[in-house]
């Protein structure tokens, strides 16, 4: 019984290390980067976390982006977060939106309307 306790242990570390390196993949092949960028348009901050869930057998990646976008000579905080799977592309969720402004979204088909609905909405996919 404890062997296969080792292996079952090993199996889900090995899948939670291959979701990694998918998310990684997934961050960067669609043109995301890590480091500020900054051009006539305004500034942009990208991350990503990701999360292997066993229940659906599926690695979900979060991307995060904060931009300031130039209007009127002011830039004004834009969020937008997609939550997809990393190794099928499939999106299972958008949210985007001015900070401290009006912020929409979906999740599985059901609307958000704010932040918090969106953390809800997305959290069986993230947490297990």
């Amino acid at each position: 019984m404890l062997y296969q306790g080792i292996a079952y242990a090993q199996n889900i570390l090995a899948l939670q290390e291959k979701c990694t390196e998918g998310a990684k993949k997934f961050f960067y092949d669609r043109g995301f980067k890590f480091v500020v960028e900054k051009g006539d348009n305004g500034t942009q901050f990208n991350n990503y976390q990701c999360h292997y869930t066993k229940k659906l057998d599926k690695c979900f990646i979060l991307i995060t982006s904060f931009s300031y976008r130039k209007s009127d000579g002011k830039e004004e905080p834009f969020h937008y977060e997609a939550l997809c799977d990393a190794f099928e592309g499939k999106i299972y969720g958008e949210i985007s939106g001015l900070v401290g402004g009006s912020i929409t979204g979906t999740v599985m088909g059901k609307f958000c309307k704010s932040q918090d609905e969106f953390e809800a909405l997305i959290k069986p996919y993230m947490e297990e």
